[in-house]
């Protein structure tokens, strides 16, 4: 590899894909990153990541050999070694962080190139944060970049002693989304539904995210919890409930001990979530720990309203209640009137179920155009 000239970037990142949301920020920020800073070139060094990861031009994407997790040092090792060798070859201006964890090496890699250190914080990473070593060079970052004010309270929380940091305020960096997932269209509404089984005047509630044990925080539960009173109440719905993961077996079976299991589908992973979108009429996700959301923008911008928590980062996604209907995700009375208001204002002036002003809206304040124009604050305009 040749060696660059001393003005590119060094992305670090664990797991660069799409389906996770830290992946998916990542990969918005490193499209954006070549939007933005065309002529500087870049390397993503990543443990793992899409197949078919396409990096803006003047990028490299490596890979480092490693197949034990990242928390373990074996693991941890090669990703490591890799980010030093970088370092020193490609001589970087900026080391962009997307992991806590990875701190330890993007501290010694800064050293080794003379770079600075910008650590961006998606939420979960700095919320469950527990080893020492990320935190002490954690404090030593040049930056801190968060995706929310809700991350950023974290960050704050974790990093309290403002004496010990060399970063000073918390930056913001507010996700955009992939369009591909939004490109709904009101026509293909039958035939998605027929695809799915839902008869067209079911009113079909959609949620999407990962289902493992070790994360219960989507709200899965608490939809199925309300759904035996609102179905009591004549309301044609049907529960549509789209990813995987090894806590879906025991979904599926409090669906059935609730006596709903008819009307709630399991879709596993789905390839187009535009047709997910699509095929319903609300998308519900009384989430608890959202750094953001992204989701959230995606059924915003395919003109479908929303139920979210309104105790996270998801509330900063919805802009506070104006673009979605919030409820408290920890009481189930709250989570069954918030869906059935939000059914109630489907034919009435609500702004907040209105397909044209929600697209406008989302890419107004959330869209490409406002993602890289931050990107460039923080990046370019330096």
């Amino acid at each position: 590899m040749p060696y660059l000239p001393r003005r590119g970037f060094l992305a670090l990142g664990i797991d660069i894909s799409r389906g996770n949301g830290i992946g998916e920020f990542t990969i918005q920020a490193l499209d954006g990153l070549g939007r933005v800073a065309p002529g500087r070139a870049g390397t993503a060094l990543t443990l793992s990541s899409s197949p078919d990861l396409k990096l803006p031009p003047g990028w490299n994407l490596c890979r480092a050999r490693g197949r034990l997790p990242l928390g373990r040092a074996r693991g941890r090792l090669p990703h490591a070694m890799k980010a030093f060798a970088l370092a020193i070859r490609q001589r970087p201006s900026e080391i962009v962080v997307f992991h806590l964890s990875l701190m330890p090496v993007a501290f010694i890699a800064a050293r080794l190139a003379s770079a600075r250190v910008t650590l961006v914080a998606y939420g979960s990473e700095i919320i469950f944060s527990r080893r020492k070593v990320d935190r002490w060079c954690g404090y030593r970052a040049d930056r801190i970049v968060a995706i929310s004010r809700r991350t950023a309270l974290e960050v704050e929380r974790l990093f309290s002693d403002k004496r010990s940091r060399r970063f000073g305020a918390v930056r913001m960096l507010h996700p955009t989304w992939d369009h591909r997932n939004s490109t709904a269209d009101r026509a293909r509404r039958g035939v998605t539904r027929e695809a799915f089984g839902f008869k067209q005047d079911e009113v079909v509630m959609l949620t999407v995210g990962r289902m493992h044990a070790s994360e219960r925080c989507k709200g899965h539960d608490r939809v199925l919890d309300v759904l035996p009173a609102l179905l009591a109440s004549n309301l044609n719905l049907r529960y549509l409930i789209v990813g995987q993961g090894d806590d879906q077996g025991r979904l599926v079976e409090r669906a059935e001990a609730l006596g709903v299991a008819d009307r709630v589908t399991f879709a596993g992973f789905a390839e187009n979530l535009a047709d997910c979108f699509a095929a319903c009429d609300l998308y519900v996700m009384p989430s608890t720990q959202e750094g953001f959301g992204i989701v959230f923008l995606e059924a915003l911008a395919s003109g479908r309203p929303v139920v979210a928590g309104g105790i996270a980062g998801s509330i900063e996604a919805v802009c506070w209640g104006e673009l979605g209907f919030l409820c408290d995700p920890l009481d189930p009375t709250s989570v069954e009137e918030t869906i059935r208001r939000a059914i109630d204002a489907f034919d009435g002036p609500d702004l907040r179920v209105d397909a044209t002003y929600l697209r406008s809206q989302v890419e107004l304040r959330f869209g490409s155009d406002a993602f890289d124009e931050s990107l460039a604050q923080l990046f370019v305009s330096m």
